[in-house]
This record gives C-alpha cells, structure tokens and sequence, in this order.
C-alpha cells in the first residue's frame, strides 16, 4: 500500500514506512541556508567595481532562487561558485 507525503513542496509516494528523504531534505535545506547566508556575507564584502559585485551577486541570487526547487541542484551550484570565487573568479567587464 502506498501513501502520498507531502515534503516540501514536492508530493512524493512511499511505501509502507517512513522515508528518510525528508530528513534529509530538511538537513539538506539547513546547511544550504547556512552557506547560503555565508556566501551572501563574502559577496558583500567583496572588493571591486559596483557593476562587478552586482554581476556576482546575480550568480549568487539565481543559486538562491534555484535552491527553492532543487536542493541537492543549488548546493552543487553553490559549491561549484564557492570554488570559483576562491580560486579568484571575477565575472568579465560588459562591452556596454
């Protein structure tokens, strides 16, 4: 027999007992959050042009948007941005 459980925003079947993928998702969305949170403070304080920081920050907001319909999606996204702003990625200059 199987039960519908909602978790999150996503409507998922399981079988008889408890699914430990919700746990998951809610540890998976705490720590996202943290990092989240943390990368936003590293962006702000970021040295460089004004339309520098806000291409960056626009990176760091599409991840952040992501996260509200893919978790384990934005956390490798977040990484992936983590790793460029560490090895000193700077998004190029707009021929305006």
């Amino acid at each position: 027999m199987k039960k519908k459980d909602l978790v999150g925003s996503q409507l998922r079947e399981r079988s008889d007992g408890w699914e430990d993928s919700g746990v998951e998702d809610a540890e998976l969305f705490a720590d996202l959050s943290v990092r989240l949170r943390a990368a936003h403070r590293r962006v702000a304080s970021l040295e460089g042009s004004e339309d520098e920081k806000a291409r960056v920050l626009r990176r760091l907001l599409a991840i952040s948007d992501a996260a509200k319909h893919d978790l384990r999606r934005s956390s490798e996204r977040l990484d992936v941005f983590l790793s460029d702003l560490d090895r000193g990625w700077r998004p190029e200059p707009r021929d305006d």
